[in-house]
């Protein structure tokens, strides 16, 4: 079972990503009782290679898979109509909040699969097709997800380290799929710590679409 979520967007000259907790607070401030937020954070760190900087628009976007390598959930991490534009920064950084049903969440622990129970980011992918303007090189994406239930935190990490940025770098209009990679869990009633499905270090695979939920996330190329 993966929950139905939804996400927080605002986007307009004055609320442009990335968002600060404060910021995201004040944006989304009214809490449910019956919903569970969670938050869903990444960071990208740009290589030292000549073709490192970019002014291009991009899209973020995190998958959660299965124990089989299917695409469980697809969430954008960066907000409706909103593009970021990668300015010579050295590290990028940004979040955003998902929210999903109690009675959802509850039944996913209760069930004892906490792997289904939140988004994750096990695979990346960068949408870099409507404005694309040169070459990018990054070596690293990091995607952490946390929620809390019950006076426990639930907290995901997965690190997508690219080998050779230097070489393996997005040059043209496409979506550039990174990872999977394994990932560590911190969280449950005991505070165990798991370790996550195995890694595949290394691979941007390049796409002429956008994956659907359900879809084999492969390592060749569509």
């Amino acid at each position: 079972l993966l929950l139905s979520l939804f996400l927080f967007s605002h986007c307009d000259k004055k609320n442009t990503p990335p968002f600060t907790e404060e910021e995201e607070q004040a944006l989304n401030p009214a809490d449910d009782v019956d919903e569970i937020r969670f938050t869903v954070a990444y960071t990208i760190k740009t290589s030292y290679c000549f073709e490192a900087e970019t002014q291009s628009g991009f899209e973020i976007w995190a998958g959660t898979l299965d124990l089989y390598g299917q695409l469980l959930w697809l969430g954008k991490l960066t907000r409706d109509s909103c593009r970021i534009h990668q300015k010579y920064e050295t590290r990028f950084e940004g979040q955003a909040i998902f929210v999903a049903s109690l009675m959802d969440v509850l039944e996913c622990i209760q069930g004892g699969n906490t792997d289904s129970c939140d988004p994750r980011g096990e695979v990346v992918f960068i949408d870099m097709r409507e404005e694309f303007v040169d070459d990018w090189s990054i070596e690293m994406v990091t995607v952490n997800s946390i929620f809390e239930y019950d006076l426990q935190t639930y907290n995901t990490s997965f690190e997508h380290s690219i080998l050779d940025p230097c070489k393996t770098r997005m040059d043209e209009p496409a979506i550039y799929q990174i990872g999977p990679s394994s990932g560590r869990r911190r969280g449950g009633r005991e505070g165990e710590e798991m370790e996550g499905r195995g890694e595949i270090a290394g691979q941007m695979v390049k796409l002429k679409k956008m994956p659907q939920v359900m879809d084999w996330i492969s390592h060749r190329s569509e």
